[in-house]
């Protein structure tokens, strides 16, 4: 699974639901089944999503201390979150957070969190971990974990039912389990890849983030190496339990340096758009691992793509066509190439790589072997740099094509492109925005080329206005992570051709009319400010009536012709994103 701060662009850390449960639909859409909540006890509402999908939650307490208050701090987690199925383990505390800094208490505060537990979690309360690091800064050292039993001053392994590891790597693992070959081990967090959505390898200049300059490109979009390295640490031994990896979305924060304002160790940027690490995640975490694995998520479509047609009729750049592949077939292949022909004059040569599930690629004239955890290589030279690439998927006969992938130069900005990432029921959250005054939409904005071709290189200006129907513009990001427009403004800049706006709905029509009649009588300003969603009291007033009208966004940007988006509202209590997560166990973001 992967680690998660709770903050998302546009939205900060008051996180919707309709926004977690993307977030945990893209976590199923690449194989992940486990959700670590760093560094503070999530929402309640991201346990009861998790709770209907099936993913298990590492529910992280925030104050690792000794004293009364912050036992009492542990046991509103313990009572909180304690009905929920999704809570597989408690983890008291993070890395340095994890010493009490007073070696004559060496069995607290952990003694005393983990009598919490046991008192309030039931007859069988659930295991207790820490994401516990390793001779840096004040950290335990090797020889600490190893022999704590004789280690007077350090008995917080000793107490643990889980010993978890914050990025170690496997001779720690191994030193560990066989000092401790009963003790069940984890890695609590693990395998921090850097990388920045659409930024070509080959192409992008090194950069040092902490030196001084006007640099906005720190790192590219391939961290294959990194990720196949670090998640071996943990994945590639039998005795360890589980690996979190760090993290599965960009977070506001722990930026790589100046201008950047958000982190680049997510495999879907801040903005919720996958970058190329999540493909490598489906090729090995999801789309490898058998149908009958218990571990892997429970998916109807166990394919990882949906081709895309274009007006045409042909395939649009960035979609992968699977050969004669059903939507039940669990055989089915798919390729992804992480570059884009470039418009370079005069031309050069390239280095390209794709990241697959089959055994090989072909590109061009070249075929290649996919190395286990690995991806194919493709040297081109300046002589057969092409405007558009053609990937092939091969069986291992090296020939059977089993799935396409096309990447095209893209030209000059020529439309634009609104569509709905959530509620789609194409990414399993859903067919409409609950008007229940805080459900969002979240919409994709692409600006496309003269072919229908996303043009990555392209970007430009985009304004979005709310033209009728019951939702408001709450905010609009990008995904870039040195951009520092307010959230708010109604324009933005696309970064690699996409933009993102998130739509709320600006009213609460939701349940009976006299629960309605109550919130209003609590909540006396509602609908009085910009931002704020008016209650509907009266079922058969005016105001009901445009309840049940969509939302029509439009999108304009210079001289291309104005987008518009028509977004399904909905005052069924099937459609609230909690009846969704109940009903979409068997789906996931499959298509990003």
């Amino acid at each position: 699974g992967f680690c998660n701060h709770e903050n998302f662009a546009g939205v900060g850390s008051a996180i919707p639901e309709r926004v977690n449960l993307l977030r945990l639909q893209q976590m199923r859409g690449v194989g992940g089944n486990a959700w670590r909540t760093a560094h503070n006890p999530p929402s309640p509402g991201l346990l009861s999503l998790a709770d209907r999908l099936g993913v298990v939650i590492l529910d992280e307490n925030r104050v690792f201390r000794i004293g009364r208050a912050f036992r009492k701090q542990m046991a509103e987690v313990v009572l909180r979150d304690r009905n929920h199925p999704s809570v597989l383990w408690f983890s008291f505390c993070n890395e340095p957070g994890c010493n009490n800094h007073d070696r004559s208490a060496p069995t607290e505060p952990t003694l005393s969190f983990k009598n919490v537990v046991a008192e309030l979690d039931g007859p069988v309360p659930r295991a207790v971990t820490g994401n516990m690091c390793v001779h840096w800064g004040s950290c335990p050292t090797e020889d600490d974990y190893l022999y704590h039993h004789f280690n007077s001053s350090f008995q917080m392994p000793s107490l643990l039912d889980v010993q978890g590891f914050s990025h170690v790597d496997s001779s720690m693992f191994n030193a560990y389990h066989k000092a401790w070959p009963s003790r069940p081990i984890a890695a609590t967090e693990c395998c921090s890849c850097l990388s920045q959505r659409g930024e070509d390898d080959d192409l992008t200049p090194r950069v040092d983030p902490k030196a001084p300059g006007n640099a906005t490109v720190f790192f590219s979009s391939l961290n294959a190496d990194c990720m196949r390295e670090q998640t071996q640490w943990s994945d590639g031994l039998d005795f360890v339990s589980g690996s979190f990896v760090w993290t599965l979305h960009d977070y506001i924060g722990e930026a790589g340096g100046w201008p950047h304002v958000s982190s680049s160790f997510g495999s879907f940027d801040v903005a919720g758009f996958s970058k190329a690490a999540a493909w490598w995640f489906r090729s090995w975490w999801l789309a490898n691992i058998s149908v009958f694995d218990a571990g892997r998520p429970g998916l109807d479509i166990p394919r990882t793509v949906t081709p895309c047609a274009t007006s045409s009729g042909g395939l649009e750049e960035g979609s992968n066509d699977v050969i004669g592949a059903k939507a039940s077939d669990p055989t089915a292949t798919f390729v992804h190439i992480v570059e884009t022909p470039s418009s370079h004059a005069p031309a050069r040569a390239r280095v390209v790589h794709t990241y697959t599930n089959a055994p090989f690629v072909r590109l061009l004239d070249q075929v290649q072997p996919v190395p286990k955890f690995g991806y194919a290589t493709f040297y081109l030279s300046a002589a057969s740099t092409d405007s558009k690439w053609t990937a092939s998927a091969l069986a291992a006969d090296g020939n059977t094509v089993l799935a396409t992938h096309v990447a095209a130069r893209s030209a000059d900005a020529a439309s634009l492109r609104l569509s709905l990432d959530a509620p789609t029921p194409q990414t399993g959250t859903g067919s409409a925005l609950y008007l229940d005054g805080i459900d969002v939409a979240l919409v994709r904005a692409e600006v496309l080329d003269k072919d229908g071709i996303v043009a990555h290189t392209r970007d430009i200006n985009i304004t979005f206005t709310v033209e009728s129907g019951p939702g408001l513009l709450h905010s609009t990001a990008s995904g870039d992570p040195a951009d520092h427009v307010v959230i708010h403004s109604s324009s933005r800049r696309t970064y690699h051709g996409l933009a993102r706006a998130v739509i709320r709905a600006s009213l609460d029509a939701s349940g009976e009319s006299d629960n309605r009649a109550l919130r209003k009588l609590v909540n006396s300003d509602a609908g009085r400010g910009e931002m704020s969603a008016t209650i509907v009291v009266d079922d058969g007033g005016p105001i009901m009536g445009d309840a049940l009208k969509p939302i029509i966004l439009k999108a304009c940007a210079n001289s291309l012709p104005c987008a518009l988006l028509t977004i399904p509202t909905s005052t069924d209590p099937h459609d609230s994103p909690l009846e969704v997560a109940a009903n979409s166990a068997s789906l996931a973001d499959i298509t990003s």
